[in-house]
């Protein structure tokens, strides 16, 4: 495996993790935001 493909996978990954760590922040926030709601109803 040559340095550039290794270096992209690399950034995939870190990519993948980031981007599954912001999704579940946002379903979290949602969570939230939707308890709030009830409670204002």
């Amino acid at each position: 495996m040559s340095c550039p493909e290794a270096t992209f996978l690399i950034t995939f990954e870190i990519n993948n993790i980031w981007m599954y760590r912001y999704r579940k922040n946002m379903k979290g926030k949602e969570r939230i935001n939707e308890k709030k709601n009830k409670l204002f109803l």
